[in-house]
C-alpha cells in the first residue's frame, strides 16, 4: 500500500495522565535514503470527540472497506480504562459505539470474512482495575479473549485461559493468571496469532508475554 494509518500520542494529560491520543494517516514512501512518511493528516482527535475523551486507537480496517475503521478509546468520556470499541466512519467523521461497558476492551482482530470481531477484555477478571493508579500495568488483571459480531452483539466468551479447569488452564496457564492481547487473523482466515502473557508468580503483576497461535475449526 501507499498509505499508513497509525496511533500517536501527542501531548500529556488525560485520565491518570494517559496523555492525548490521535489517529493520522500519511503517505509511505521509500526513496533514496529510505522508507519515509510525507504529507500526515489527523483523522480524528479523541479530544475533539469530548472533553473528558483522551485516547483513540486505531485497530483495523473493515474488509473490503476503506473508509470504516475499527478504534478502541474513550470516546464517551468514560474513564480511560474502561474503553469501549467503535467504528469509525472516515469520511462523516461519525462513531458507531458497538459495546457500552465498564470493562477495559482493546487489541482486535476482525475474521476474514468480516462478520466477527475477536478482542480482549478483563470482563471477568478477578480483580477491578484502581482507576486512581496510572501504573495499569502491575494491576492484578486478568484478560480473556472474546469474540461478537461486526455490530458489537452477540458477545462470547472465545478462550479460558482463566477459567478453572478448561484445557487452557490445564496445559497453558497451569493455574496461572494469564492476560490476552493484541491478535492478528492469518489470510486464510484459519487461524490467529496472538500475544498471551503468563504470570511470573507474582500475584499477576508480572507477565511473561509469549505469542500464541489459535487454530479456528
Amino acid at each position: 500500500g501507499s498509505k499508513m494509518v497509525y496511533t500517536q500520542r501527542y501531548d500529556k494529560g488525560g485520565y491518570v495522565d494517559w496523555g492525548q491520543w490521535q489517529i493520522v494517516i500519511s503517505d509511505f514512501v521509500v526513496g533514496a535514503n529510505g522508507p519515509m512518511l510525507k504529507n500526515s493528516e489527523i483523522l480524528m482527535r479523541a479530544e475533539d470527540i469530548c472533553g473528558d475523551c483522551n485516547y483513540i486507537n486505531a485497530m483495523k480496517f473493515l474488509p473490503g472497506d476503506d473508509n470504516k475503521l475499527l478504534v478502541a478509546g474513550n470516546l464517551n468520556g468514560q474513564h480511560v480504562y474502561q474503553m469501549d470499541q467503535y467504528i469509525l466512519d472516515i469520511k462523516t467523521k461519525k462513531l458507531t459505539r458497538l459495546l457500552d461497558t465498564d470493562d477495559w476492551e482493546e487489541g482486535s482482530c476482525i475474521t476474514k470474512d468480516g462478520q466477527k470481531i475477536i478482542y480482549q477484555t478483563n470482563i471477568d477478571s478477578p480483580t477491578e482495575s484502581d482507576l486512581d493508579d496510572q501504573h495499569w500495568t502491575s494491576q492484578p488483571i486478568t484478560r480473556e479473549w472474546w469474540i461478537m459480531n461486526i455490530d458489537g452483539s452477540n458477545p462470547q466468551q472465545l478462550s479460558y485461559f482463566n477459567v478453572e479447569g478448561s484445557p487452557e488452564y490445564k496445559e497453558i496457564s497451569k493455574g496461572k493468571a494469564m492476560i490476552t492481547a493484541k491478535c492478528v487473523i492469518s489470510p486464510d482466515g484459519r487461524s490467529m496469532i496472538g500475544i498471551i502473557g503468563i504470570d511470573k508468580g507474582n500475584k499477576a503483576t508480572d507477565f511473561a508475554l509469549k505469542i500464541g497461535i489459535i487454530e479456528f475449526r
